[in-house]
């Protein structure tokens, strides 16, 4: 039980720094090899690639409040900082032309010695996210995607 209220406390604390946006915390959560997966981009691969993706998101979203539903930690009783993790979700963001969206989902996660490895984001409403974007496909220019 230990492991998931460590878990509960660090994905409070990632959410804080997306609505902070504070790109060198966000990054400093991430193994250098992570991949991520994201409905507007597919799979990003790479500490370069996430710092883009994240730098874009923050350009497109000027306004971000993201709150904590739920925390599912695959191994309650683990003590060490690896696990797997679903972290739910609801977020009030604001694009650049000044749309507001809300939306909702649960991001997975694999986490090895606190950094994440592998994480996959579900969102409840896509439509809504290609909206809040404006595309219907993010590109990256990092390589890696």
């Amino acid at each position: 039980m230990i492991g998931a209220l460590l878990f509960k406390l660090m994905a409070g604390s990632a959410l804080e720094t997306m609505n902070r946006r504070d790109l060198p915390a966000i990054m400093s959560r991430w193994h250098d090899d992570a991949t991520f997966t994201y409905p507007m981009t597919g799979e990003i691969k790479g500490k370069k690639a996430l710092e883009e993706f994240f730098r874009k998101f923050m350009e497109q979203f000027p306004e971000v409040k993201f709150k904590l539903v739920n925390v599912y930690v695959k191994n309650i009783f683990a003590f060490g900082l690896s696990n797997t993790v679903g972290v739910e979700w609801e977020y009030e963001i604001t694009n650049r032309e000044g749309k507001t969206f809300h939306n909702c989902g649960i991001s997975t996660s694999r986490v090895r010695r606190g950094k994440v490895v592998a994480s996959r984001e579900y969102y409840y409403d896509v439509d809504k996210l290609r909206e809040a974007w404006g595309v219907d496909k993010l590109v990256l220019d990092t390589p890696g995607r």
